[in-house]
């Protein structure tokens, strides 16, 4: 990347502004320079720092300034382009009705992920198409390659003991964390759909009456949406007897969705939980145990 990132952030920032009545939403800024240059993901708190910045910089412009610097740097910015997209799998070549035989073999050298269940997914669709067979095979034929703390809670914290083999702290493998973060991350963002979209509604839905709602001709509506993300690993500590500690682990995928309209905007915020360990950590029986009720 010959030009700098600030300059690119900046063109962006531009754009959206010119786009959305002169005001730039630095979220979507956030999801562009992340989907575009992954190396940026890393360092999320960093560049979120720096858009927001630019941003509220652009935002102090008037609009025809905007305008005019966006064509100035780049003026093929300044054209929208309206993607039509179809959700559809491509058909296969040379394929006879009936006779195709889809195969998923993931291989156990480490966790299994969300990327196994797309490549799943995939070949299931395609079997229902073709009316074919699915064959799934575990390969464990390669024992050497298998990873066995890969499905260990110990593969995403380190457990440090004493001599007697007793738990006296508990620390993160980052490593491991934030490369399942990132992999999750990447799904996210390439999943996720910001091209304009086109609907039609009512007239008298769009006038508010109750009357007229769901009446009159159709009118087009372009509604946009302006996503970020980000994923968070949370643990959990609780006791759950005199000797015993529960420790959870959890996965959190936070998503925030702005739903732009000619008439405002809707945000809104998803948030997955998942968990990803949970275990009873067993240590010594107390010699004296009180038990002292509020």
């Amino acid at each position: 990347m010959s030009e700098p990132i600030e300059d690119i952030i900046r063109k962006l920032a531009l754009q959206n502004a010119v786009f959305f009545k002169g005001k730039a939403n630095p979220k979507a800024i956030v999801g562009k320079i992340l989907g575009q240059y992954p190396e940026y993901r890393a360092k999320v708190a960093e560049i979120t720092e720096t858009i927001n910045g630019i941003v509220e910089d652009v935002n102090a412009m008037g609009f025809d300034a905007q305008k005019a610097e966006l064509e100035k740097a780049d003026p093929s910015m300044l054209k929208k382009e309206k993607k039509e997209r179809v959700y559809e799998l491509p058909d296969l070549e040379d394929v006879e009705q009936g006779k195709t035989v889809m195969r998923i073999a993931p291989g156990p050298s480490g966790p299994l992920h969300i990327g196994h269940t797309r490549v799943s997914v995939l070949n299931d669709e395609y079997t229902k198409r073709y009316e074919g067979k699915l064959i799934l095979r575990f390969e464990d034929t390669n024992p050497e390659k298998i990873d066995p703390d890969a499905y260990d809670l110990e593969y995403f914290v380190h457990f440090e003991r004493d001599g007697n083999g007793n738990v006296t702290a508990i620390s993160g493998n980052m490593a491991h964390i934030n490369e399942l973060s990132s992999q999750i991350l990447n799904m996210v963002i390439e999943s996720t759909d910001t091209d304009p979209m086109i609907v039609k509604i009512p007239l008298g839905s769009l006038l508010g009456s109750n009357l007229l709602m769901g009446k009159g001709p159709d009118v087009s509506v372009e509604i946009s949406m302006l996503t970020s993300s980000r994923v968070d690993f949370k643990s959990k500590v609780e006791a759950c007897g005199i000797n015993q500690t529960n420790y959870r682990l959890y996965l959190e995928v936070v998503i925030d969705v702005d739903v732009l309209i000619p008439w405002g905007t809707e945000s809104a915020t998803v948030l997955t939980e998942v968990l990803v360990a949970d275990t009873v950590i067993v240590g010594k029986v107390p010699e004296t145990y009180f038990n002292v009720e509020k």
